[in-house]
């Protein structure tokens, strides 16, 4: 930094004060308008739509039904997200946190599977937090994490390490642009589904995806003292979730119409 501004406070006539003093308030205030940049610049991604706000305030969208492409390109904005709508001009989403996420569920939704078929948010009874199995062989201890997923009248736990076997049974391939999928993301997308549809994909996905399925009868469950969902399998393995707020109401939910089909 100090290389790249002596030569333009030479050309400037800066003293030796002088310039030490404007490179202080530079690398003190490029931080600042970076930060006010990153907090000014968002994007929103809706079951149908990608929403964001610029740095200047701007705020744009993109049906994801038109959606053309969407990929990283360090040699064009270094951190940043190329999109294009089919038959429209290209736009640089920068600055914003997650944008690799993004890429990736936008390359998801893409895919002849999911391309259009996204309804709305899900309207069924449905939870899904992310968990951590942890099993006991012997004198070795096995800890899996993943994601659990509560339907009226059954738990399914899918991991984490099978994530493109997943890929695999539901596209049958398993592309590279979806480097950094993980189960909990590729879940959020397929609840955009009609119910009956995200079932049959969840019914698929358990066993490609190294999962196990229980009844509610099967095992004992409820939340602790801590906000965490703890299920005590038969063989004594111990399931321990962690809902968000969003997610408590959605249990209650799922365990009353547990209770009622029983």
């Amino acid at each position: 930094m100090s290389m790249f501004w002596a030569i333009p406070a030479r050309a400037l006539g800066l003293t030796q004060l002088g310039y030490q003093v404007s490179g202080f308030l530079i690398l003190v205030g490029l931080p600042l308008l970076l930060g006010l940049l990153r907090w000014r610049t968002r994007f929103w991604l809706t079951p149908r739509r990608l929403v964001w706000r610029t740095a200047r305030g701007q705020v744009k969208q993109l049906a994801l039904d038109s959606l053309r492409y969407a990929f990283t390109n360090p040699l064009v904005v270094r951190g940043g997200l190329v999109v294009r709508r089919e038959g429209g001009p290209r736009s640089f989403l920068v600055g914003m946190k997650n944008l690799e996420g993004l890429r990736v569920v936008l390359t998801l939704r893409g895919l002849p599977e999911l391309r259009g078929q996204a309804q709305s948010a899900p309207t069924y009874a449905l939870a899904m937090f992310t968990a951590v199995r942890r099993e006991k062989a012997g004198l070795f201890k096995g800890r899996y994490s993943g994601v659990l997923v509560m339907r009226p009248g059954q738990l399914i736990f899918l991991e984490d390490r099978h994530i493109w076997s997943m890929v695999r049974v539901l596209f049958r391939e398993a592309p590279d642009n979806l480097y950094g999928l993980t189960p909990s993301m590729l879940l959020q997308q397929l609840q955009l589904l009609p119910e009956a549809e995200f079932d049959r994909c969840l019914e698929r996905l358990t066993p490609a995806g190294g999962g196990s399925r229980w009844s509610f009868s099967e095992v004992t469950h409820g939340l602790t003292a801590d906000d965490k969902f703890q299920v005590l399998l038969p063989d004594g393995t111990v399931l321990i979730g962690t809902p968000d707020d969003t997610q408590h109401a959605a249990i209650s939910r799922v365990l009353q119409l547990s209770r009622a089909r029983t």
